[in-house]
């Protein structure tokens, strides 16, 4: 078949050499189909379809990496300038006295725990009397336990509950005491079968200074009539 076809072919090529410069591309078309060349050739859809797979993952292939070299470019600026902020609050790195932006790592705090760490440990213990006269711990529930559960232990159910039983000291807001010795209340009645008369809410204070002998203080700071 190409022998029939390739004079044809020749004349066409030989034809295009001449009108090169001459000829635009409608023109160059009639000039090809005056040979007898083919102008178009007809392209199997699998075979379209099979070359832009080929380049999707090219492409994929080309991002995947360019995506991982930048996500370990930002790493490593933000590692840079945390180990700088920190160097400069520690004075090693020297930083203009005037800052535009008024923050300066110099003005940073840094004591949450230390050079002083807090010296007392504040909690919050509910004493609750039933009808019978039973005296219960009406956070943690059972017996009255003025101790935390161990050495890590907070004395509460949750961190929420500590979190929120600060929040509670820290306001020293009596009519808040009133409402959370009420709440007490209701939740001993909805998860046990007897009832509170009364809660009594204490704070026990444990001070834990280095070189001393810890001591423990107990102080009432309310007690709510359960209705």
């Amino acid at each position: 078949m190409w022998d029939a076809v390739e004079p044809r072919w020749n004349a066409g090529v030989a034809a295009l050499a001449r009108v090169r410069g001459r000829l635009r591309p409608a023109a160059l078309h009639r000039a090809v189909a005056s040979k007898g060349v083919i102008a178009r050739v007809e392209v199997p859809g699998s075979t379209v379809a099979t070359a832009a797979r080929r380049t999707g993952a090219s492409l994929r292939r080309t991002a995947v990496p360019t995506l991982r070299r930048l996500s370990r470019v930002a790493a490593a600026v933000l590692l840079v300038g945390v180990l700088v902020w920190n160097a400069t609050a520690l004075g090693y790195v020297a930083v203009p006295v005037d800052d535009d932006a008024g923050v300066t790592p110099e003005g940073a705090r840094w004591d949450m725990f230390a050079p002083y760490p807090p010296s007392e440990d504040v909690r919050y213990v509910a004493v609750g009397t039933t009808e019978s006269g039973t005296r219960v711990d009406a956070i943690r529930g059972g017996a009255v336990r003025w101790s935390r559960d161990g050495a890590g232990g907070t004395g509460y159910p949750s961190v929420r509950w500590r979190k929120y039983l600060e929040v509670v000291r820290w306001g020293d807001d009596e009519a808040l005491r009133g409402h959370v010795a009420s709440a007490l209340c209701s939740r001993w009645e909805a998860t046990h079968d007897g009832d509170l008369d009364r809660v009594a809410l204490y704070t026990v204070v444990e001070s834990t200074r280095p070189g001393e002998r810890g001591s423990t203080r107990v102080s009432r700071v309310r007690t709510h009539e359960c209705a």
